[in-house]
């Protein structure tokens, strides 16, 4: 309405026009970047009219797999104008799993190795892989290269000892200790059977030795028993070896010996050196137990003269075996008396009783004739 103040006036129409033609101003988006995975978040654009407009997209918002991807953004005014902006989304994994420190594996005999794990930050727990064996049976040490690999093209490794090493000795029992007799005629016995000892170890047994003799002496011998391990570990026993002298010695005793008078028969050997001494002996493999020697016995046959006198001796070896002899004293007077005195011739006459006086002897054994 136009007035002029004097009472006159007029009127116009006027068309006022909103028309919002301005899209808002789409941003340059920064690339989104993680490791494992990630989630985005809608990013904003300022517009003249709506202000702050939160962008939108029909692509995925979180991504899990490796790669670069690219989210196309919408940003609308609610006016009929919109723009789009673009955003890389990058998901790229380059930490390597944390390679872990590994224990030293052990055994004695053998070691089965189980393979260990580490940690990732994106895979979690991963599992080490190697081209090296997994089981060892030969006494050792060894080292095993594992890789750990997070299947995102990262990897680390880590190497672990593996320690083969017996230490156990075996156990050996010996056999039973062996008594046996010398071979005939021998003063050693042959072909003594020891046994088998019992033996036993952990591993396995290598060797089992021992320092048998081809003879054994009279008396006592050691016999040792060795057993050796796979690995070289020893353990020995001790079996003995008695070997007896069942042989009795051979003993000869001095001649026969002859007297005329029961008062010259000798006393018996005192002693071994006196029946030796008077033409004795005695022999044997094992030697002669001399204080052993002894009269075991005497018989007398007869009267006191003729008379046969039987003495029985006896000695032993030092394995004590006896043995004896017998040796004669024969008493056996074959001297004649010897006349001392013989009286004179005498002449009688008729039936005259002469006195013929008495003789007299001697006799080397009796001294009444």
């Amino acid at each position: 309405t136009f007035s002029d103040g004097n009472g006159n006036s007029s009127t116009a129409t006027q068309n006022v026009i909103v028309d919002d033609v301005t899209a808002p101003v789409a941003p340059a988006l920064a690339d989104v970047t993680g490791e494992c995975s990630l989630t985005v978040t809608a990013p904003t654009a300022e517009d003249n009219c709506a202000g702050t407009v939160t962008g939108t997209t029909t692509d995925p918002l979180t991504y899990n797999a490796q790669g670069t991807y690219t989210i196309t953004w919408t940003f609308s005014d609610g006016n009929g104008n919109s723009s789009t902006a673009t955003q890389n989304v990058i998901v790229n994994d380059v930490t390597a799993p944390v390679a872990p420190t590994l224990a030293d594996v052990s055994g004695e005999c053998s070691v089965i190795v189980t393979a260990p794990t580490a940690e990732d930050n994106c895979a979690g727990t991963v599992t080490g892989t190697t081209t090296d064996p997994l089981t060892y049976t030969e006494q050792g040490t060894y080292t095993i290269t594992w890789t750990f690999s997070d299947g995102n093209g990262n990897s680390s490794t880590a190497t672990q000892n593996i320690i083969v090493n017996d230490v156990t000795n075996p156990t050996i029992t010996c056999p039973a200790n062996v008594t046996v007799n010398t071979d005939a005629g021998s003063i050693f016995a042959t072909n003594v059977n020891l046994g088998t000892p019992a033996t036993n170890d952990n591993c396995g047994i290598a060797t089992i030795t021992n320092n048998e003799l081809t003879t054994y002496p009279i008396g006592q011998t050691s016999v040792t028993w060795t057993v050796t391990d796979i690995a070289g570990n020893i353990a020995t026993c001790t079996q003995i070896v008695t070997v007896n002298d069942d042989g009795a010695p051979e003993i000869n005793c001095p001649a026969t010996i002859r007297v005329s008078c029961e008062s010259e028969v000798p006393a018996a050997y005192a002693n071994y050196a006196a029946f030796v001494a008077d033409g004795g002996s005695a022999s044997d493999h094992s030697g002669i137990n001399e204080s052993s020697f002894g009269l075991v016995s005497q018989t007398t046959d007869g009267a006191s003269c003729p008379q046969t006198i039987t003495r029985t001796y006896s000695v032993a070896d030092n394995a004590g075996n006896t043995s004896t002899c017998s040796q004669l004293v024969i008493v056996n007077d074959e001297i004649n008396p010897i006349f001392t005195f013989v009286p004179a011739d005498v002449t009688v006459e008729c039936n005259a009783v002469p006195a013929v006086g008495t003789p007299t002897a001697t006799d080397n054994c009796d001294s009444d004739v």
